[in-house]
């Protein structure tokens, strides 16, 4: 099998912003030069094959198959996607629904924003960057205040973290970090105040299910819950950055398997793939439900072992489903506000599940 582009050299320069938030393999290293490669030309797929059946069989399995994968790094999140020539969104969801069992979200921009959607590669890796920010991680962004007319700071909590808590009375690693004494911080904007999880839930490692990072950093916080400023250790006095602003101390969590485990890596079970102005949001198999993970802390504190919620804790197909309505009820409200994504603007641009 090969692989030729016929006419043009495909675009290679620097990483844009977007695309930094999401490809971190050598992100570390300042001295070594990263490119990215972007193509939307044509290519050609040569695949030799001397059994006719078995010839047949490839030429209708191909446009599936390249539907329902991407290559390389980050793939997970849109990158090293390919599609058959001829490939429509309309054509995806044909396929999808006859090949594929598991519930797909589909983002529709084909309905809005016709004029002003990009066709370059940065709206989509931004476009799909805030989408799984708030499928997962939940979102940083800043809303309108409906008194004052001004813009403030918020935190929208992930669509899983509301998930497990509305679903299964379960709090995720923050918040059982926060009751064991452990970072983080938790700063609530009394304007906009999310619910939150009771003492008496079950505590589970949530983000895992959909892949898991070896370290978080959150600000240190003394006894009365207060971001601790960084001193210096001889003289006491206060730490500035080059702005004037005051250094905290940070508390650095780090995350690994329990002993004995097994687990290497843990892949996102979901899959981004940009069609025809749709971005198709394709749930896979978790591998890792009911695993356990040890939450440590560089401040001396007590580490806790968390587990990735049980398949009867978890179910996909009923989470894509709630994550949807839940987007389509007042929640969008709230998130359509944010600053730097179109997705949420259009009243049904994400109300469809195959």
């Amino acid at each position: 099998m090969r692989i030729m582009l016929p006419n043009k050299k495909p675009k290679v320069d620097e990483p844009s912003k977007d695309v930094k938030s999401v490809y971190f393999a050598n992100m570390g290293n300042a001295a070594e030069k990263k490119f990215q490669v972007f193509n939307s030309e044509p290519m050609q797929l040569y695949i030799r094959c001397f059994i006719p059946e078995l010839k047949e069989l490839l030429k209708a399995c191909i446009p599936t198959f390249f539907l329902m994968h991407n290559f390389g790094m980050r793939q997970d999140k849109g990158l090293g996607g390919f599609i058959t020539e001829g490939m429509t969104s309309d054509k995806a969801r044909r396929l999808l629904k006859e090949w594929y069992n598991n519930q797909v979200v589909v983002v529709d921009y084909l309905k809005h924003f016709i004029s002003s959607v990009k066709k370059d590669e940065s709206f989509w890796i931004g476009e799909i960057g805030t989408i799984y920010k708030i499928l997962k991680s939940g979102l940083n962004t800043s809303i309108r205040d409906p008194n004052s007319g001004k813009y403030v700071p918020m935190y929208i909590k992930s669509g899983l973290t509301e998930y497990c808590l509305a679903k299964h009375n379960i709090n995720g690693e923050k918040a059982a970090m926060k009751q064991h004494g452990i970072a983080p911080i938790m700063f609530t904007n009394t304007k906009f105040r999310h619910s939150g999880g009771g003492s008496n839930n079950k505590e589970r490692y949530i983000r895992g299910l959909f892949g898991y990072g070896q370290r978080q950093e959150w600000f240190a916080a003394d006894s009365h819950n207060h971001k601790v400023e960084k001193r210096d250790p001889k003289t006491g006095e206060k730490i500035f950055n080059r702005k004037g602003n005051v250094v905290y101390e940070k508390e650095i969590i780090t995350i690994s398997p329990s002993e004995g485990s097994d687990i290497e890596r843990v892949p996102s079970p979901l899959l981004f793939k940009v069609v025809d102005k749709c971005i198709f949001i394709i749930p896979r198999e978790i591998e890792v439900y009911g695993k356990t993970f040890v939450f440590s802390s560089n401040m001396s504190k007590n580490p806790i072992n968390l587990q990735i919620p049980d398949k009867d804790e978890f179910n996909m197909n009923d989470f894509m489903k709630w994550f949807v309505e839940w987007l389509c009820s007042g929640e969008r409200e709230k998130i359509k506000g944010n600053q730097f994504s179109n997705t949420f603007e259009a009243p049904d641009v994400i109300k469809e599940i195959l």
